[in-house]
C-alpha cells in the first residue's frame, strides 16, 4: 500500500521516474513531481518498489544531493549498480536532460516554421481574386531557449498581403516562446496592428489562431476567413 507521502504523486509522475531510471540509472525531479529529497530519504524502498512496478529493474536506489543546484534541482535519484558516486550520476544526467530538451526545442521550432507555413497558404486561400501573397525576407529565429541548447538558427516566413503591387498588410512572425500562447505573429496594415497569437497547446497539432486589436486587448477574436478579410479592410 502506498504511503501517505507518496500519494499525491501522479501515475504519469511515476512512469516519468521509471523510464528515466531504466535508460540512464538517473532520475531528477526536474517537474517537482515527487516529495522532497528529506522525505524520499525515509521511503526510498517504498519509491524503489514503486518505479519497479513501472518497468524499472536495475539495482538498489539512492539519493544524492547536488552540491550546486543545475537547473533548479538540487537532488537526484540513481541506481548504485551503474554509479559509484553522485557526481558521475549527476553528469549522466545532466548529459541526458540537455539532450532531451535540445531535442524538444528542436521539435517545437520545426512544429513553429510548419504553421507559420500553413498560416501563410490558408490566407493565400482567403484571398478574393484581387489580392496575392508575396514573400518577403524571412525573419531569422534564434531565441534563448534555442541558444542556450544550441538548437540552430530557423527563418520564419514572412510575407505581405497586396492589392495588385499596393501592400495591404504585413505579416511578420515575432517568435515561439510567448507567456500564454503557442507563438505570436503581428499583422500590420497602413491604418492599424493586430496581434495574432496561437492558443493551442505545444504540438497538439492543430492552431488554434486568436488576434488581439489594440482596442481590446483582454478579449481575443478567433481568425477565421471572414475576420481575416476585414481586417484586410
Amino acid at each position: 500500500m502506498i504511503g501517505a507521502d507518496l500519494l499525491d504523486v501522479s501515475h504519469e509522475a511515476w512512469n516519468t521516474a521509471a523510464t528515466r531510471l531504466r535508460s540512464t540509472g538517473v532520475f531528477a525531479d526536474e517537474e517537482r513531481m515527487f516529495p522532497s529529497s528529506s522525505v524520499l530519504r525515509k521511503i526510498i524502498a517504498q519509491f524503489q518498489k514503486m518505479v519497479q512496478s513501472e518497468g524499472y529493474s536495475g539495482g538498489d536506489l539512492e539519493i544524492g544531493e547536488i552540491d550546486q543546484s543545475r537547473e533548479g534541482v538540487d537532488f537526484l535519484i540513481f541506481d548504485r549498480q551503474r554509479y559509484s558516486d553522485v557526481h558521475s550520476a549527476v553528469d549522466a544526467w545532466y548529459s541526458e536532460y540537455v539532450d532531451r530538451w535540445r531535442k524538444r526545442i528542436a521539435e517545437r521550432v520545426a512544429d513553429w516554421i510548419g504553421r507559420l507555413e500553413k498560416l501563410k497558404a490558408t490566407m493565400r486561400e482567403w484571398l478574393p481574386a484581387d489580392m496575392s501573397v508575396v514573400d518577403r525576407p524571412a525573419t531569422p529565429m534564434h531565441e534563448e531557449l534555442m541558444r542556450k541548447f544550441k538548437v540552430s538558427t530557423a527563418q520564419m516566413p514572412t510575407f505581405e498581403v497586396r492589392r495588385g503591387t499596393e501592400r495591404v498588410m504585413r505579416v511578420q512572425p515575432k517568435g515561439l516562446w510567448i507567456i500564454g500562447a503557442n507563438g505570436r505573429v503581428d499583422l500590420i496594415t497602413a491604418t492599424a496592428s493586430f496581434i495574432l497569437v496561437d492558443e493551442s497547446e505545444p504540438l497538439s497539432g492543430t492552431p488554434n489562431w486568436q488576434y488581439y486589436t489594440s482596442a481590446n486587448k483582454q478579449r481575443p477574436t478567433r481568425l477565421d476567413q471572414a475576420q481575416f478579410i476585414s481586417l484586410l479592410n
